[in-house]
């Protein structure tokens, strides 16, 4: 902890020392030229706030003025349905798994939760069976450490067993984190962060892909996380791991334009730090 606080301390003092050479380089700067970069600043902001006055006009007078006469100017695009769909939700014990498989027991004829523990996954269950009714969708639940890759193959044919080659949605949102230090991590952490936030939904997709592809239907969603995009200091493990997933996911994406599947589809969600889950512990 005293090593965090030091560290903690050299930093402020280096944004600090920052701080002050701008404000002294911005001192030098000649009179004109600042007053160039503040016209600049000022009409970029009075463009922005035009905009904005525009896009309330247009969605709020314009746009349902035109939607009364049924004038088409902008073509609407059809929501994406997921009825009659089967979708498999890995990590649905933890909170993005589960606020998903709310809504898409809206519409699916059957949901698939996977987690590692068992009882969040019964509390799902009934929670949706007493939001929609226990006849409105099919759940089945499935207790399985992704970090175990046999155990994964194990769960994958009981899955197989249970609803056939018919899983056209999956949603691979299992992820696992260890915010420390590079030094601090051990060689097992680095592993099993590696095992589950990137081998296993690589393993279950490449499961899936092929009914997905004889059916020429099916959606894979993999959320990823900001951290693939760009590292940050104590999220070694995980933020590389989740850059692995982003990079399988375009390399995926890729080959079904190549394969001419235009009815599966590919989707890397990146979200930032979500309130719960995970980074419970980074904010600790």
């Amino acid at each position: 902890m005293s090593a965090l606080t030091t560290m903690n301390s050299k930093i402020s003092a280096i944004f600090y020392t920052a701080n002050t050479h701008l404000r002294n380089y911005e001192n030098k700067i000649p009179f004109g030229f600042r007053w160039i970069i503040n016209l600049i600043e000022y009409i970029f902001t009075l463009l922005l706030f035009i905009s904005l006055i525009i896009r309330y006009v247009w969605n709020h007078t314009i746009n349902p003025l035109l939607s009364r006469f049924n004038i088409p100017i902008i073509p609407k695009y059809p929501l994406v349905s997921f009825q009659n769909d089967t979708v498999l939700i890995t990590g649905a014990g933890g909170c993005l798994g589960h606020a998903l498989a709310i809504e898409f027991a809206r519409e699916a004829r059957c949901l698939a939760l996977l987690d590692i523990q068992k009882r969040p996954l019964d509390d799902l269950k009934h929670s949706l069976q007493q939001i929609y009714g226990k006849e409105h969708c099919r759940i089945y639940t499935y207790r399985c450490d992704l970090s175990d890759l046999n155990a994964l193959k194990f769960t994958m044919t009981t899955i197989r067993e249970d609803l056939g080659d018919n899983i056209s949605v999956l949603i691979n949102c299992a992820a696992t984190a260890h915010f420390k230090d590079i030094m601090s991590h051990t060689d097992d952490e680095y592993q099993d962060t590696f095992i589950i936030n990137t081998l296993a939904p690589i393993f279950i997709t490449k499961d899936l892909l092929g009914g997905m592809l004889a059916r020429n239907h099916g959606h894979i969603v993999n959320i990823v996380s900001s951290e693939a995009l760009s590292g940050s200091a104590f999220t070694s493990s995980y933020s590389s791991s989740k850059a692995a997933l982003l990079n399988f996911t375009e390399s995926l994406s890729q080959e079904l334009i190549l394969a001419k599947a235009t009815g599966v589809r590919v989707t890397a969600v990146l979200p930032f730090y979500l309130d719960g889950g995970i980074y419970t512990t980074l904010r600790k």
